[in-house]
């Protein structure tokens, strides 16, 4: 590697590395967005707890998913129960099964 290029990768790393949603993550605390099936937990940034409510939908949403429906069966299914999604007004497809996908690639 050219010296210019190696001081600018030291530089790069050393700037860049350690954002603060990097650190927040480190001490395992939420770095932000919306994580749904949880809420944030008053005076206590970046600490989560679970919202019942809405963790009974993911966990609908994993056994269905489970059970072999399509991710549009499953979308089709909350909005004929007038469960609201995270954003918008209907579930869709991709929404519906963002998660379980979200969960397998852990």
């Amino acid at each position: 590697m050219a010296p210019c290029a190696r001081s600018w990768a030291r530089y790069f790393s050393r700037t860049w590395s350690s954002t603060p949603a990097e650190s927040v993550i480190r001490d395992g605390r939420h770095a932000g967005g919306r994580a749904y099936g949880y809420r944030a937990i008053a005076g206590k940034p970046g600490e989560l707890e679970i919202d019942q409510a809405e963790a009974e939908i993911v966990r609908r949403i994993f056994c269905e998913f489970v059970e072999g429906k399509t991710p549009r069966e499953i979308a089709a299914g909350l909005n004929a129960d007038g469960i609201k999604p995270p954003r918008g007004k209907n579930w869709t497809r991709r929404r519906s099964t963002a998660m379980p996908h979200a969960a397998m690639e852990c």
